[in-house]
């Protein structure tokens, strides 16, 4: 077996490079330093698919269905199933349904996969329900919990995101917090949202557990920007600024390679 990795090679002057082109140009260190730094193929379609609009159900479906025809033509099961994995993940999909939606469309031999309302999963991933808990409930740290929150912005993005920047400002502020203040000022589907989390049940929020899903979102806010940066450098290869993306793609991947 071998990996597959996805090379875009910048322009040399006016002329759209290929290896030949490029190593003659530039040598063979910086060809193999670009070669070393080139995303895998699934990483890098899947970054195509993040392009979609990826806030609605139907972006969602347009995404995988994007991705399908290449992940039906994967002989290996197991490396289906890895595939299925990341997807699920950098789509932000529940993977169960995913798999059963991928599996069905194999099944019939169809090259895509029909709208289903469950494909885009719960509006909360368990880390943000769970932390939006605790900004509402654990008087003991939420005040803390909302600074590092809003400090290392890991909120920014997300789906939830009005509803953690509400509970944010009510915990810095001091004040106690009232959940139908806080509703108020929500939108519909954002007020739902909330009081359906607060009527959970729920064990009582520990520091260690709140730090727990802190890492949770920065692994995930890494691998959002390592996505953005992907896009970045594909979108303009002979930007004056890729060498410092690529500087910022190498520090992505090492920050997410030791979380693991």
């Amino acid at each position: 077996d071998f990996e597959v990795r996805v090379l875009a090679l910048p322009s040399i002057g006016n002329k759209k490079a290929d290896p030949d082109l490029f190593i003659r140009e530039m040598g063979t260190e910086a060809y193999l330093k670009l070669l070393k730094e080139a995303p895998p193929y699934v990483d890098y379609l899947i970054a195509r698919a993040r392009q979609m609009d990826l806030t609605s159900g139907e972006g969602k479906r347009q995404a995988v269905n994007f991705l399908l025809p290449y992940v039906q033509k994967i002989p290996n099961r197991i490396l289906r199933s890895e595939w299925a994995t990341r997807i699920a993940q950098q789509l932000r999909l529940d993977e169960p349904v995913l798999r059963a939606a991928l599996s069905k469309a194999a099944a019939e031999r169809r090259s895509e996969v029909k709208i289903q309302p469950q494909l885009v999963g719960r509006a909360a991933k368990p880390v943000e329900r769970r932390l939006i808990r605790m900004l509402a409930e654990a008087e003991g740290f939420r005040q803390e919990l909302a600074k590092q929150l809003q400090d290392a912005r890991l909120f920014h993005g997300l789906e939830t995101e009005k509803i953690f920047a509400a509970l944010v400002i009510t915990s810095l502020s001091g004040q106690p917090l009232q959940a139908t203040e806080v509703g108020a000022g929500l939108e519909d589907r954002d007020r739902r949202l909330l009081f359906e989390i607060l009527f959970e049940e729920a064990n009582e929020p520990t520091w260690e557990e709140a730090m727990s899903c802190i890492e949770a979102l920065q692994h995930r806010q890494a691998e959002r920007e390592l996505a953005d940066v992907q896009r970045s450098i594909e979108a303009n290869p002979a930007a004056p600024e890729l060498r410092g993306l690529l500087e910022k793609k190498q520090e992505l991947m090492r920050r997410l390679a030791a979380a693991r």
